[in-house]
């Protein structure tokens, strides 16, 4: 039993760095509110939250940019022609954000296959 306590705490540095040096490749969201947007007080609130989602949008920030374009959905100045553009531009970055999440999966699958297969390719040399 100690011996397995031993083992643990030697292996344990060694797993915790290759934890950390797997998110590497990771990409987050790097979206920060611009200054225009935090200190405006414009009453044409749409356009400046639309503007605002479209800057989290082109960052890729999906859950950023719905929450802004949800906000100014809501917007007292959002006409009926806005409110739809907002629904579908909402849609488009769910759509996104499910495209993304599919390609990480398949580049995972596919790197554990090939891992998978070297290991196979190693055994059998």
């Amino acid at each position: 039993m100690r011996l397995f306590f031993i083992i643990i705490v030697a292996i344990l540095p060694a797993l915790l760095h290759a934890q950390s040096t797997n998110d590497a490749g990771e990409t987050r969201c790097r979206y920060r509110p611009s200054k225009e947007f935090v200190l405006s007080k414009d009453e044409k609130c749409f356009d400046i939250t639309f503007k605002e989602g479209n800057r989290a949008f082109a960052l890729r920030c999906w859950d950023e940019a719905v929450a802004l374009y949800r906000a100014a959905k809501s917007c007292a100045d959002a006409n009926q022609h806005n409110r739809s553009e907002m629904n579908r531009r909402m849609r488009i970055c769910r759509d996104s954000a499910e495209q993304e999440l599919r390609r990480s999966e398949q580049l995972a699958r596919n790197q554990f296959l090939q891992a998978t297969a070297s290991g196979l390719a190693d055994d059998a040399q």
